[in-house]
């Protein structure tokens, strides 16, 4: 099913079987170490470093300067549409080690291809061609295998 939805089928299915390897390698090893060390152990273990990650978090955070912080900028949707605004508000509380990410104030998605190669940008309104096409495409022995 994702090899007909993918645009580049070939190259995204050799990325997809390496983080599949990758997985399976994590999972085993993850498994080797409750067995070395118990299952209470690593969440322990996980438990204090999320804790000691948030205590650096915060440290880092309160050497900021406290205020609001605006950002604009504009996405390049690669000719087709006009650019996209882009704003981006950061509040920083220095004294209790937060900050607040804003992105509400930004356009809606927009139905285009802006993640997507030049030549599948150039097809992608064609019948057949759309990505939230409902219409079941050809299937080559290529691509429903896997």
């Amino acid at each position: 099913m994702c090899r007909r939805r993918i645009h580049v089928p070939e190259q995204w299915y050799g990325d997809y079987l390496a983080a599949l390897g990758s997985a399976r390698t994590g999972e085993r090893r993850l498994k080797e170490l409750v067995d070395s060390y118990g299952i209470e152990m690593i969440r322990e273990f996980v438990t204090q470093w999320f804790d000691y990650s948030e205590r650096r978090m915060v440290h880092a955070i309160s050497q900021l300067p406290s205020g609001r912080y605006t950002r604009t900028g504009q996405h390049d949707s690669g000719g087709e549409l006009p650019p996209i605004p882009l704003q981006v508000v950061m509040d920083v509380d220095a004294e209790n080690g937060r900050v607040e990410i804003d992105l509400r104030d930004n356009p809606d998605c927009v139905p285009a291809g802006l993640n997507m190669t030049a030549r599948r940008r150039r097809t992608w309104r064609s019948p057949g061609c759309s990505t939230t096409s409902t219409r079941r495409s050809r299937t080559t022995p290529a691509a429903s295998a896997g």
